[in-house]
């Protein structure tokens, strides 16, 4: 499905899988409420398939905690302790959300380490992570909470409603195609993923990972690759950090709602300004952090392992997202969707009544 005017958005699509032999994909834009493109392509994806989306799983869980600002429920200023009383050991008694939100309170890893049941099962790690002492002084800097961000945020919320994120899900947006925890009857329609050959090793992250001791690799010590993104057990869970589920239309329709009313221009402000910006003691490079999302210009949103990326731009009115089995050499978010956007962008430049 394309509207009128979007057309140069298709012809992007078909040259983006026509350059990646073997690569199945599906992506979906909203402007102004409605639903402007839904393409899919590749040998296998149908135009309801749903993915794996790994780190994109980030804004889903970002988008509950939003929520909850929106309603009073939670104040990002206020001590994380103040909602999770056990969060105030390791000297962490006055860490307030937004740290926790933005990347800055030190919890990228627990002592000891930790694996992939750990993340899955959830309760024993969050106890740890209550426990722990951050491991840079937080505030000051900023790393990049791969894996232990979901069972941070996730505790919070449970600790705020008594529910999951998953089940908020469910109960307020019913005919999204986004899911923490996916039910058994949607398992048909989801594509395996790709598994990687290799890694790209003049990355500098990559050599972070295999060296003993970083910040890096103790963020990424639990192994979710494509073998653990094949298993039932990390999509029956509710991994948020790396587990959500969703096709291309419902992630966009998630966005969209944001900017439907779901959130008000305030909320909307305050989870897309940049709250710590700058070089990434995990990720060792330049990252900006909202509330939980990714921003840039105002526009907040999460990328993930293989090219899956999901954001708004309120100042456009603009939902997009993008999904894929593919998971790249380099073991990392991969920035296929640059043309994408930037084709969307233009169209909607030209479009009429669009702005310039």
């Amino acid at each position: 499905m394309i509207a009128p005017g979007f057309q140069p958005l298709r012809d992007a699509f078909d040259d983006l899988l026509g350059a990646r032999p073997g690569w199945s994909g599906a992506m979906a834009a909203y402007h102004r409420g409605t639903l402007v493109a839904h393409l899919h392509g590749g040998p296998d994806y149908r135009s309801d398939s749903v993915q794996l989306i790994w780190s994109s799983s980030k804004g889903v869980a970002a988008i509950a905690l939003a929520v909850l600002v929106e309603r009073g429920r939670l104040d990002p200023d206020a001590p994380v302790a103040e909602y999770w009383p056990e969060f105030a050991e390791g000297g962490k008694a006055e860490i307030p959300v937004r740290w926790l939100l933005s990347h800055q309170a030190g919890l990228s890893s627990v002592d000891g380490g930790f694996g992939v049941d750990d993340v899955i099962e959830h309760d024993q790690l969050a106890k740890r992570l209550a426990a722990q002492e951050p491991l840079w002084e937080p505030g000051t800097a900023h790393g990049y909470h791969a894996l232990t961000f979901g069972t941070l945020v996730g505790e919070l919320f449970r600790r705020i409603t008594g529910g999951t994120v998953g089940g908020w899900l469910a109960e307020e947006f019913p005919d999204l195609d986004v899911w923490f925890g996916l039910p058994e009857s949607v398992e048909p329609r989801l594509v395996p993923l790709f598994t990687p050959i290799g890694f790209d090793p003049k990355s500098p992250v990559v050599r972070a990972l295999l060296t003993r001791d970083t910040l890096t690799r103790q963020a990424y010590g639990a192994d979710f690759g494509a073998r653990i993104g094949n298993e039932r057990r990390l999509r029956a869970g509710e991994v948020l950090s790396v587990g959500a589920v969703a096709s291309a239309k419902g992630l966009a329709g998630l966005y969209a709602a944001c900017l439907g009313g779901l959130l008000s221009p305030a909320t909307l402000e305050s989870i897309a300004r940049p709250h710590a910006s700058g070089h990434d003691l995990v990720l060792l490079q330049d990252t900006t952090y909202g509330l939980g999302f990714q921003v840039s210009g105002g526009t907040f949103g999460h990328d993930g392992l293989g090219g899956s990326l999901a954001f708004a731009d309120p100042s456009a009115e603009l939902a997009f997202a993008f999904i894929t089995n593919h998971m790249p050499i380099r073991g990392f978010a991969d920035d296929c969707t640059d043309a994408l956007v930037a084709s969307l962008r233009g169209c909607l430049r030209g479009g009429p009544g669009t702005p310039p």
